[in-house]
């Protein structure tokens, strides 16, 4: 079961990112942008696999 939340915890520095655009008016870089992106598509894929064996 904590497995099924462990991959959301880089979720958290994405909501930093956002927070510090619209309360702190940060600019975003394309290295945070990419960043942010390798993120999403960690925890999607970290989700998404079905069918896979427990040692």
């Amino acid at each position: 079961m904590d497995g099924d939340f462990s991959s959301f915890i880089g979720v958290s520095t994405i909501v930093s990112i956002l927070t510090g655009v619209i309360v702190l008016k940060e600019a975003v870089s394309v290295f945070q942008l990419l960043g942010a992106a390798v993120i999403i598509a960690g925890v999607y894929i970290a989700n998404s696999r079905t069918n896979v064996q427990e040692l």
